[in-house]
C-alpha cells in the first residue's frame, strides 16, 4: 500500500515539473460574469455571449481569472453600458463595450502571466446596430515588461491596421509570441469602441470548440 501510493506521488510530481516546464496552461473556469440583467437596453442589442476557446480548440486566456483590464481613458457619463472592466467581462455589443475618450489612447488586458498567444479578437459591435466607432488605425501591441508608453522598448508591435474601418468582431493572426500584457494602441481621430477584446493561446486547447467569429484578417508574419 505504502509503495502504492509513493508511486502516485512520484507521478504526481513529475506531472507538474512538466507542465510547468514546457508552460502548459490547463483550461480552468473563467472569469465571465454572470448574465448582466441590469444592461443599458436603450443602448443597442442585448449581450451576446464572448465564447472561451476558437474554432482550433485554442483558449481565450482574456476570461481566466486573474486577467484585468485597463485604458488611457474611457468615455464619461455612460458607465452602465460603456466601461473598461467590460473590455474582457466576456459579453459583446455596445452595452457591454468600452469607448475611448481621448486620441492617442489604448486599451489593454494583462493576462497576470505569461502566455504564448497567436490570435487577438475584436470588434465594434458583435451585431451592428450604431454603426460608429469601428476602429481603423491602430496596432496591436504585446509585451512582458510593462511600460505605459505605448512607444517604450518593452511593447512589440504584432499587427498594425490602416484602412478599412473594423466592425464586425474580427480575427487578427501573428506569429506565435510570449505575452503578458496585450494592448489596442489606437490613433483612429474618430475614436473607438471595442465591445471585447479576446486572446488566445494554442497552450490551454480544449476540446470541441464552438468559435464565433465573424471575420478574420490574414495572418502577419513577424
Amino acid at each position: 500500500m505504502q509503495e502504492s501510493l509513493t508511486k502516485k506521488g512520484t507521478f504526481c510530481l513529475l506531472f507538474l515539473s512538466a507542465i510547468l516546464l514546457t508552460g502548459l496552461v490547463l483550461p480552468v473556469s473563467a472569469q465571465k460574469q454572470p448574465f448582466p440583467d441590469d444592461w443599458a437596453k436603450d443602448a443597442g442589442p442585448e449581450p451576446e455571449e464572448v465564447p472561451e476557446t476558437d474554432e482550433r480548440g485554442a483558449l481565450n486566456v482574456a476570461l481566466l481569472p486573474g486577467t484585468s483590464p485597463n485604458a488611457s481613458s474611457c468615455i464619461a457619463n455612460y458607465e452602465d453600458r460603456h466601461s473598461i472592466e467590460f473590455l474582457n467581462d466576456g459579453w459583446y455589443n455596445n452595452p457591454r463595450s468600452w469607448i475611448l475618450a481621448g486620441i492617442p489612447g489604448w486599451a489593454e488586458i494583462d493576462l497576470g502571466r505569461t502566455y504564448e498567444i497567436d490570435k487577438v479578437v475584436i470588434g465594434s459591435e458583435h451585431t451592428a446596430n450604431w454603426n460608429d466607432r469601428m476602429p481603423a488605425d491602430f496596432s496591436i501591441l504585446v509585451a512582458t515588461e510593462y511600460d505605459e508608453d505605448s512607444g517604450a522598448a518593452t511593447w512589440t508591435e504584432v499587427y498594425t491596421h490602416k484602412g478599412e474601418p473594423v466592425h464586425a468582431t474580427t480575427a487578427f493572426e501573428f506569429d506565435a509570441i510570449d505575452a503578458r500584457w496585450v494592448r489596442i494602441d489606437i490613433r483612429d481621430p474618430d475614436g473607438a469602441r471595442i465591445d471585447e477584446i479576446e486572446i488566445y493561446s494554442m497552450k490551454g486547447a480544449a476540446v470541441d470548440a464552438k468559435g464565433k467569429l465573424t471575420t478574420t484578417w490574414g495572418r502577419i508574419k513577424m
